[in-house]
């Protein structure tokens, strides 16, 4: 399926933001997109590609997409590290997610999450 033209700018100013700060992969991400009809959406990253199954809530579904390009980005071996939490924070940011959702999404998710958003919050 194809990805919606709001993902696919999503993801394009993302991954400059990311390669504006870190150094990147030599390749970009294959996207594998799947409509879903539930709320939320879910993703997995793999080292070349990404698969999001997008939801029908637009913000969870941006959250995922900038949740899985922080994988992306991330070394191997640093899934859901201190860096990788780091990143993610400051994408949500940079895009203007609302930061109480993005909390209340991620807190359930890792409580690495919630120390980052603490670090986010003084970087400000």
């Amino acid at each position: 399926m194809n990805t919606p033209k709001w993902a696919q700018d999503l993801i394009l100013d993302a991954i400059l933001y990311i390669q504006s700060d870190t150094p990147l992969k030599p390749e970009l991400p294959d996207i594998h997109w799947r409509h879903s009809h539930h709320k939320d959406s879910s993703g997995v990253c793999y080292e070349t590609h990404i698969t999001i199954c997008g939801g029908k809530n637009r913000i969870d579904c941006k959250l995922v997409i900038l949740h899985e390009l922080g994988h992306w980005a991330s070394p191997l071996g640093e899934h859901h590290s201190d860096k990788f939490w780091d990143l993610c924070w400051q994408l949500y940011r940079e895009f203007k997610l609302p930061i109480r959702y993005c909390k209340q999404r991620e807190a359930s998710y890792r409580k690495g999450s919630v120390a980052a958003y603490h670090r986010s919050r003084k970087s400000i």
